[in-house]
């Protein structure tokens, strides 16, 4: 029985290493593509698992392959462990001997745990704990059950031989690979939030002056090579001092969370919204014709124009202002477009603010004094 132990032990050194490879797979992929992934990997780690295996007496055969696909449902869900169940399936009908029924049924009891345990404690996007592991260690040894497929005399020396051992190495493979498992998605998980963190603008939600420059570059790039049209519009919210001033920072703060609100609404999947000061935005246009532009700013302006903000009791109402770079084959460069875009602003709020300033595009990084198309009125903020 020790021997029996110490070789089911060993065998699951190996699966360390497919257990690390899991890292990749929560990395490069999403979805039911992650998914069949991961019932790849971990069909492919019950295989090795057959390769080194124990022999309890002629045609029955131990290993961990139930453990790697205990843990495939468990992470994976039902299409993980379907795959990793066919693999390891297939390939122990090719095995063949006195207990291959019993090893498929196990496979298959197996599959459901990991399959139950998944919906009930990683599915949703809940997060998963110890104690989790540590119950599905628990339930585990029902995969024992299939020694129920084997002839009487076999199953009662099987048992005597290999009941204790299998089912603490099996408790205790699904311990040490989960938690290997887990330790990597939680590093995965954690290292994704951080990238996201430094493209992101607390406050807003939306992007951050770091995320804006770099798809500005790749923007510019690709209307440098291929001629797609973009546009820029620069949006400065009107009186935002005087907000914090009368109704106190907390009720700017809403304010800079409705016109994110609005901006996700109003502009399109490909657009990039991003807040690069305190009250200043700027939204990236890509693919989009310069007629467009100034159409769908001033669709912005109307829609935070229509905004009520509920701060400490107060209803509040805010305006932008908006400058508008719709045709960017006029400017040599990125920094005369920005240039541009900042002018066009400048004017809207020299001459009244709620409202929409394009850009000259008749004169190549010249100041914005005749600023063509205006949009809007300035009321009373």
């Amino acid at each position: 029985m020790v021997d029996v132990g110490v070789a089911l032990f060993s065998n699951l050194g190996l699966l360390a290493v497919v257990a690390l490879c899991y890292s990749v797979v929560v990395y490069h992929l999403r979805g039911r593509v992650r998914a069949g992934v991961v019932g790849l990997l971990l069909g492919f780690g019950a295989i090795l698992s057959m390769l080194d295996p124990v022999q309890i007496m002629p045609g029955i055969i131990v290993d961990a392959r139930t453990t790697m696909v205990m843990l495939s449902g468990f992470f994976g869900g039902p299409l993980a462990a379907g795959v990793s169940l066919l693999i390891a399936g297939g390939y122990r009908i090719y095995l063949g001997g006195v207990g291959m029924n019993a090893g498929l049924i196990s496979l298959c009891i197996s599959a459901v745990i990991g399959i139950c345990c998944h919906f009930a404690f990683v599915a949703n996007g809940r997060r998963v704990a110890l104690w989790h592991l540590l119950l599905l260690a628990v339930i585990s040894p029902l995969t024992s059950l299939a020694f129920l497929a084997l002839p009487w005399d076999v199953l009662r020396e099987v048992f005597q031989r290999a009941f204790v051992p299998i089912s603490l190495v099996r408790a205790g493979g699904l311990i040490f690979l989960g938690i290997i498992m887990l330790h990597e998605q939680r590093r995965i998980i954690a290292e994704a939030r951080i990238r996201e963190l430094s493209f992101l603008d607390e406050l807003s939600g939306l992007s951050n002056r770091r995320a804006f420059y770099a798809n500005f570059e790749r923007e510019w790039a690709r209307w440098t090579r291929y001629g797609t049209p973009f546009g820029l519009m620069l949006i400065d919210i009107d009186n935002f001092k005087s907000i914090n001033d009368r109704y106190g920072h907390p009720a700017g703060d809403e304010v800079i969370r409705a016109l994110a609100v609005v901006l996700k609404r109003q502009t399109r999947a490909c657009d990039i919204a991003a807040r690069i000061g305190g009250e200043e935005f700027v939204v990236l246009l890509p693919r989009m014709e310069p007629s467009s532009a100034a159409s769908t700013a001033d669709r912005i302006r109307r829609a935070v124009e229509a905004e009520t903000v509920h701060a400490g009791g107060e209803r509040i109402r805010f305006t932008i202002s908006v400058g508008v770079v719709g045709d960017v084959s006029s400017y040599p460069s990125r920094e005369k477009v920005m240039s541009a875009c900042d002018r066009a602003l400048y004017v809207a709020k020299r001459d009244g603010r709620n409202r929409v300033v394009c850009d000259n595009p008749g004169a190549v990084g010249a100041p914005v004094t005749d600023p063509g198309p205006t949009f809007g009125a300035s009321p009373a903020v």
